[in-house]
């Protein structure tokens, strides 16, 4: 096999190189990711459904279910993003790939996944605990550690939980060690990243809620707005509603999760020399086991988990993040306001 060539990337090298991914391998990467949210989305139907009918008894057992329900689709939804993190570092480095084989790579980690699953999970708790209860501090710079963690440390959980067959809190150190050395250029990854989300899937899923909303419930602006006339969208518009936006997040979904194989990749070779490691075996003309090679990864840091000078990052993060949240809040609160007086009767 071929020795790959790799090379440092800018962030929208990384999301370029994503899509790429996605396009050209886009029945392998929807298969592997539809499997666990086609039932999810039926299991929505069925809940928006029995909502409708507004009968207790079965919204309370529709609770229920529903809670289940979502506990096994976590974890269904952490294997699948597993096996693509598999197939995307294949494709990405000239190997053959498919539904079958990334599954099968990924069902002996089972119990690596559950085990760092729990690990995250408990870590987020506390650090939106964190985040909310303790003033000025937790609202700012625990703000940005929750911020900095949800949004890069756990998409790079499946590229080295499969890669390294790390597991638990060291997989969650590991993505630590990586990014920490590349903080603001991985910032500037999450936002362009996020606002390319909000741009492909916020307008659909508006334009969705609008039409339920305001035309197929048959609302009219003309009538007084009470508790009894409010407007409700029929049963098929709730489906449509649902399918939509689950077929839109499902489709989208790929492009995060190559996305965050390919930055893994780009940490590696900007901090850890990986793509010159390739370029010295292809020179020597020696056979390289990649598999081997990747998961040779160097051992956690031994100096402080957090450093002063990261701590300072995560504070100027912390403001920039609440100047953007106000903006944000004044631009939507100021069309609202807006159009409340553009509809205003009066």
């Amino acid at each position: 096999m071929p020795i790959p060539l790799l090379r440092p990337l800018t962030i929208g090298q990384i999301i370029d190189r994503a899509i790429r991914l996605y396009r050209n391998h886009f029945w392998t990467f929807l298969s592997i990711v539809a499997v666990v949210q086609v039932p999810v989305a039926l299991v929505q139907v069925i809940n928006a459904l029995i909502a409708l009918t507004e009968d207790i008894t079965l919204i309370a057992l529709s609770g229920l279910g529903t809670i289940l329900i979502i506990l096994v689709s976590v974890l269904a939804n952490q294997v699948a993003t597993a096996a693509l993190a598999r197939s995307v570092a294949d494709v990405y480095l000239g190997r053959e790939s498919s539904f079958a084989a990334a599954y099968r790579s990924v069902l002996p980690l089972i119990v690596n996944l559950f085990v760092t699953l729990i690990v995250t999970a408990l870590i987020g708790i506390g650090l939106l605990i964190v985040a909310v209860i303790i003033p000025l501090a937790g609202w700012v710079v625990g703000m940005a550690v929750l911020f900095f963690f949800s949004g890069v440390i756990v998409p790079l959980v499946g590229p080295i939980l499969v890669l390294e067959r790390r597991a638990g809190f060291d997989v969650l150190r590991r993505g630590w060690d990586l990014a920490r050395r590349r903080f603001w250029p991985v910032v500037g990854y999450i936002v362009v990243l996020g606002l390319l989300v909000l741009a492909i899937t916020a307008g659909p899923s508006a334009l969705l809620s609008y039409l339920s909303i305001f035309v197929w419930s048959g609302f009219d602006p003309a009538a007084p707005m009470t508790a009894q006339n409010m407007p409700q969208a029929p049963a098929w518009a709730t489906i449509v509603q649902v399918l939509s936006n689950v077929t839109i997040q499902t489709l989208f979904l790929p492009i995060q999760l190559a996305a965050a194989s390919v930055l893994y990749f780009d940490l590696r070779v900007r901090t850890e020399g990986l793509d010159l490691e390739l370029v010295l075996a292809r020179q020597n003309n020696e056979a390289v086991d990649l598999d081997a090679l990747l998961a040779n990864a160097p051992a956690p840091r031994q100096d402080q988990l957090v450093g002063s000078d990261e701590w300072s990052k995560f504070a100027s993060l912390g403001c920039v993040f609440w100047i953007a949240v106000i903006g944000f809040i004044s631009v939507v609160g100021g069309l609202v306001a807006a159009l409340a007086i553009m509809f205003s009767p009066f």
